[in-house]
């Protein structure tokens, strides 16, 4: 009830007599809903007895048309979010590189942020040199990779024994999915889409009984992202799945736990430590390395609720995506009252999903209502999307629900995407006031202090306003702490958003 009203007017605030009826969002609301699905048809799983057919969902000739058809259209929307910032596609590291001895340097040298993720920054160097500062081709790669990695998402549902229509449905909702959208739009981001390709290419090489190949591509998961450090735990709990034999297992155990020491050895050796978010962020400590309640429940409200569809929500949604939101719920609804319940497989699956979090635990927390930093639920997203696939699947009319999730999510992902842009028009709007103004009064200084860094998830948005206002007029002062450029006279102070 309280969603079905949200969906109709952005918060109420109702007395009646001594209740008090209050709700200002509907990010809390949509959470709580999906991870109710979760637990009903987990504990309906316990309970079901009859041996049903769970892979009666069937695929008209023409959904994987559509289905391409309409990621072709969000990529087209996607690349047409650019900005000048350097670290919208890490130029300020990839411009630095000369030669045999910079990509070296990838491999070997440390970076300020603390991370070694050499394959994604040489790729991104490739882009560089080829595009420059066009912007629009580095998104090839990223929109490819996701492709890819949908493609490896449909051969591990193979594997793990669904049929063929099961596997297509997760598949398309991964490449549709709206959670999805941050690391597929933002070219720095395609760390997490490397990362899950070869830890994806991993799992399926392993399953074939191919160790060489699957530690290959392992070593080039953890060259890729911190993320892929949780591979030897999907390994794990594969192989108890599967019940290998031991000496299989320990022989991995072995080959595994020694590239994983190896490659934190390496860490160590560049870095002294870990590696990671410096512990400025978190006031004297790494994020990476805390531990608290916190932690548990930022995984467990994020990870299993949040990939079905994942939104935008720090900024109203309009009437036609309130409709979408409907049609998602109406789809889950109708599959938990329809009877759907959870097998072995989905099991493990939810399993690898959390496991999937272990290395990003105290950075999932940081997804909130704008669905920024959603690119932390890239990987275990994707589990959680294979199993509600199959979930789905399982009851009647399982091919209309999934293909209404489906939609929701292409609706939802057009949503996330219009944020942005009409974020960076703003910016670009703003940016022109900016050198209009400071041309008009002769100012050399601008205060920036009261705009927003990333309002409604959108990064790097006050940089962006100070980038495309230098561009104009070099000679501006950008402050972003009070009196940062000194005695500079007059300053111009700007504020956004209006409040």
């Amino acid at each position: 009830m309280n969603l079905a009203v949200l969906l109709v007017t952005p918060q109420y605030d109702v007395h009646v007599g001594p209740v008090h009826l209050v709700a200002h969002q509907l990010f809390k609301p949509l959470l709580i809903v999906g991870f109710a699905f979760w637990v009903a048809t987990f504990l309906r799983g316990f309970m079901q007895r009859a041996a049903a057919d769970s892979d009666g969902v069937t695929t008209a000739h023409w959904t994987p048309v559509a289905v391409i058809a309409a990621y072709i259209g969000v990529s087209v929307y996607s690349a047409g979010v650019n900005l000048i910032d350097a670290d919208w596609v890490e130029s300020g590291t990839t411009a630095g590189l000369r030669g045999i001895a910079g990509i070296v340097h990838l491999f070997a040298g440390p970076r300020l942020d603390g991370f070694y993720r050499p394959l994604p920054f040489l790729s991104l160097w490739f882009d560089y040199r080829a595009f420059g500062a066009t912007l629009w081709p580095y998104h090839l790669v990223n929109i490819g990779l996701h492709a890819i990695n949908s493609v490896l998402a449909y051969k591990v549902m193979h594997e793990f024994g669904y049929a063929a229509d099961i596997a297509f449905w997760a598949a398309a909702l991964f490449l549709l999915a709206a959670a999805n959208f941050e690391p597929v739009m933002w070219p720095a981001a395609r760390f997490d889409l490397f990362a899950t390709a070869f830890i994806l290419l991993t799992l399926i090489w392993f399953l074939k009984g191919d160790l060489r190949l699957a530690a290959g591509a392992y070593v080039l998961g953890l060259w890729s992202k911190e993320s892929a450090y949780c591979v030897p735990l999907l390994l794990a709990v594969v192989a108890i799945y599967r019940r290998m034999p031991r000496k299989k297992v320990v022989r991995a155990g072995v080959v595994f736990g020694a590239i994983t020491v190896a490659m934190l050895g390496v860490r160590f050796a560049i870095y002294g430590n870990f590696g990671g978010y410096p512990a400025t962020i978190a006031g004297g400590e790494s994020p990476h390395f805390t531990f608290g309640i916190k932690t548990i429940t930022s995984i467990l409200t994020r990870v299993i609720p949040m990939p079905l569809m994942g939104l935008n929500l720090s900024m109203g949604i309009s009437g036609w995506m309130a409709g979408f939101v409907a049609l998602h719920l109406a789809a889950i609804v109708w599959a938990a009252i329809g009877g759907a319940w959870i097998e072995k497989r989905e099991r493990l699956l939810i399993a690898m999903a959390l496991l999937s979090a272990v290395p990003m635990a105290n950075l999932i927390g940081w997804v909130g209502e704008s669905m920024k930093h959603s690119r932390y639920l890239y990987l275990p997203g994707l589990w959680m999307i294979m199993a509600g696939a199959a979930v789905i699947s399982r009851v009647r009319f399982g091919n209309v629900a999934l293909a209404m999730l489906v939609a929701a999510n292409v609706a939802g992902s057009a949503h996330n995407l219009g944020v942005y842009r009409r974020l960076v028009g703003e910016a670009h709007t703003m940016a022109r006031q900016i050198v209009q103004d400071a041309a008009e009064r002769h100012a050399t200084a601008v205060d920036l202090t009261g705009v927003e860094p990333e309002p409604y998830g959108v990064v790097l948005f006050r940089r962006e306003i100070a980038d495309l206002a230098r561009a104009e007029r070099p000679e501006i002062c950008v402050e972003f702490e009070e009196r940062s450029c000194g005695a500079a006279e007059p300053v111009l102070k700007y504020q956004w958003p209006q409040h």
